[in-house]
């Protein structure tokens, strides 16, 4: 009963892990894996003006440094969008949001730096 009931849950996990969609994996035109190793992944995000990426989500909190000004909206699946502001330079600090999309609602590109750390 014990190995049924183990077997359960390693089968459950194994299925929610495989519907977390990784942006790169998701959305490889607009998110490019600059560094893979141990202790860090980075990624670049692009995304031109009127341009949408695929529902996609983060694995971990991560470190968003922001390349250019630029208007971009944020909509959780299933839920409304919200509008951010972004000023080239500024550095912030991003919890797990869940699965989402983001659209570049502005007229100028958007480029990001995500930084994933590992083994923290």
């Amino acid at each position: 009963m014990r190995r049924l009931l183990f077997l359960a849950l390693l089968v459950g996990f194994a299925t929610i892990t495989a519907k977390a969609q990784d942006p790169a994996k998701a959305d490889p035109k607009h998110f490019k894996v600059e560094i893979d190793n141990a202790q860090v992944r980075v990624l670049r995000y692009t995304l031109a003006p009127g341009e949408k990426t695929a529902a996609h989500e983060h694995a971990r909190p991560h470190v968003e440094v922001q390349l250019t000004d630029s208007k971009e909206k944020t909509t959780i699946v299933g839920g409304q969008g919200t509008v951010s502001q972004n000023k080239a330079g500024r550095v912030e600090w991003e919890g797990i949001v869940g699965k989402h999309s983001n659209e570049n609602v502005g007229d100028t590109p958007v480029e990001t730096i995500v930084i994933e750390l590992r083994n923290l």
